[in-house]
């Protein structure tokens, strides 16, 4: 098993298409890093270092969870394939020699935890217990980290294979591993308003020109309140101006 590396996992063309540039990005970043990919298509030559095959039958949305249990790196960084990495990020390997699993806040997450005002348990998960972003971890392999990846697994299909992010608090929440949580510069979760200080190292969404973006929003290293010009971001401000008016 090699030491360290970086992990993608990309079902369809298209999604093989967007992880080679999220790679290409990578590569950019830290030339020398060890890349793999779990794909059922053919991947870039001399882009990715090592390509695994995903097994028959599994549903594509545990494939995630699959291909992090199968890691072929004692130490990994996985990203999703809508990311564009800025600039190298070694210190998250560091942080592995704490922590067996490392990941961001998700922004807006606690939106869907209160209604009228009022806050919702989750399978009493207090709402303190904020939810991470599964779209950049770090992670440690070995038994333990292996079955947590299990057991999200199993709760993802119980909870009909929708978004992640919810059966992953819910594990993380029971379960004995210990984790960290990153600052959004290694996780600048697009299209939400954010606030950085610093060089923003990797930039996560669907955003038509990442480079672009990247190259502005890190034009300074000052403390500073970004928000992406997006469909999705122009509907929050105008959502919170209605309610300011309405006040």
């Amino acid at each position: 098993m090699t030491d360290e590396g970086f992990l993608y996992y990309a079902v369809g063309e298209r999604w093989l298409r967007e992880a080679a540039r999220s790679a290409s990005s990578l590569r950019r970043a830290m030339p020398q890093v060890s890349i793999a990919i779990v794909t059922d298509g053919a991947a870039t030559p001399g882009l990715f270092d090592i390509t695994v095959q995903p097994p028959a039958g599994i549903h594509v949305k545990s494939l995630k969870m699959w291909s992090m249990r199968n890691s072929p790196f004692a130490r990994t960084v996985f990203l999703d394939t809508d990311t564009y990495v800025c600039d190298a990020v070694p210190e998250l390997f560091r942080l592995l020699d704490r922590y067996p699993v490392a990941a961001a806040v998700t922004p807006y997450w606690t939106v869907g935890l209160f209604s009228n005002g009022a806050p919702i348990e989750d399978d009493a998960i207090p709402v303190s217990f904020p939810k991470l972003n599964s779209g950049v971890m770090a992670f440690r392999r070995g038994p333990d980290t292996d079955a947590f990846f299990a057991a999200w697994a199993d709760r993802h299909a119980a909870a009909g294979y929708r978004q992640d992010q919810g059966p992953l608090r819910h594990t993380l929440y029971f379960s004995e591993r210990r984790h960290a949580v990153l600052p959004a510069v290694y996780n600048y979760r697009l299209p939400y308003p954010v606030g950085v200080a610093g060089a923003v190292k990797i930039m996560h969404g669907h955003v038509h020109d990442l480079e672009g973006l990247a190259g502005r929003i890190n034009r300074s290293m000052k403390w500073r309140v970004t928000t992406p010009v997006s469909k999705v971001a122009r509907q929050i401000w105008y959502f919170v101006r209605r309610t300011k008016s309405r006040s």
